[in-house]
């Protein structure tokens, strides 16, 4: 097993929530946020819907997250959410414009 893959296999092998969170922002942080989606560990469903409505470019993760495991509901929920976010968004700009 190559080094790198050791390591990987060590950090998200980790029971450490905060060092998961910081593993998980580094990711983004080198443009590599469809990873995320590789990683089957218990912290990284609650990252990616506490950061669905912070982060722009990982705004559609949760829901590939959830239908790469096969749970389409989830997915629904999570695409409706987005949807409704957006709608909402783009209200507030249509007040804003002159």
């Amino acid at each position: 097993m190559p080094l790198r893959d050791e390591a990987y296999s060590l950090a998200i092998g980790s029971d450490d929530e905060l060092f998961h969170s910081y593993l998980y922002d580094w990711h983004i942080k080198q443009g590599r946020a469809e990873q995320l989606l590789d990683y089957d560990t218990p912290f990284i469903e609650s990252y990616l819907r506490d950061i669905a409505g912070v982060v722009p470019e990982c705004r559609d993760l949760l829901w590939k997250f959830y239908q790469r495991r096969e749970e389409y509901l989830a997915a629904a929920h999570a695409l409706y959410e987005l949807a409704v976010s957006d709608q909402c968004v783009a209200r507030s700009l249509a007040r804003c414009a002159p």
